[in-house]
């Protein structure tokens, strides 16, 4: 009872291994899990000499410990060459088409549409570039509230289940909330070229 959160992981992943297996399985296995005990358990796998196959969604533990990566989708399992960062690229460039289809947010197309004189373009350009930095200033503010709130030692609590659903809760929605900023971002840079276009024609 007087152990800490640290010396419990590591007595714990010692009790898991003390037959010498030579393949550990773990699923989510910092769900619930304090700071402490999160640092500990990373530290007792990586100085475990078995193969650990881990199933997690926690991005720090997977760079800090895993040297090969396999992606789970529609059923289906592959090796996937690339890191955390090329991951999320990938995930960022999957939303960003999804999201083409769906809203038909073409910046050419909606000035081709709306006029095809030089003036109303610029007009409608101006307007939706007020419209995305107007979103992209509060998207960017809700942000760094989520950072904040994440900040909150209370959220990693050991063994408070709604801390921890609230800690998935607010890991969730930032990473929504940093998807719609770069969309925006790009739908602007999109505008501000297209605005240069216009003043060279």
């Amino acid at each position: 009872e007087d152990l800490s959160g640290g010396e419990k992981a590591r007595l714990l992943f010692s009790l898991m291994s003390l037959n010498a297996p030579h393949i550990l399985i773990l699923d989510e296995p910092t769900n619930h899990l304090d700071v402490e005990s999160r640092e500990a358990l990373i530290h007792a796998i990586n100085g475990y000499e078995g193969a650990v196959i881990m199933i997690s969604h926690d991005r720090h533990l997977i760079e800090a410990c895993a040297d090969r990566l396999w992606l789970v989708h529609d059923g289906t399992v592959t090796a996937y060459d690339g890191d955390m960062d090329d991951y999320k690229k990938l995930i960022l460039k999957s939303r960003s088409t999804s999201r083409k289809k769906e809203k038909k947010t073409n910046v050419t197309q909606k000035i081709k549409s709306e006029s095809s004189e030089l003036t109303s373009q610029r007009k409608i350009l101006g307007k939706n570039l007020e419209k995305l930095e107007k979103k992209i200033k509060r998207i960017t503010a809700e942000i760094v509230k989520y950072d904040r709130a994440l900040k909150n030692p209370k959220l990693y609590v050991h063994g408070d289940v709604r801390a921890a659903a609230a800690l998935k809760k607010f890991t969730a929605e930032k990473l929504d909330m940093s998807l719609d900023l770069e969309e925006f971002e790009r739908e602007w840079l999109e505008i501000q070229e297209a605005m240069e276009r216009i003043l060279t024609e």
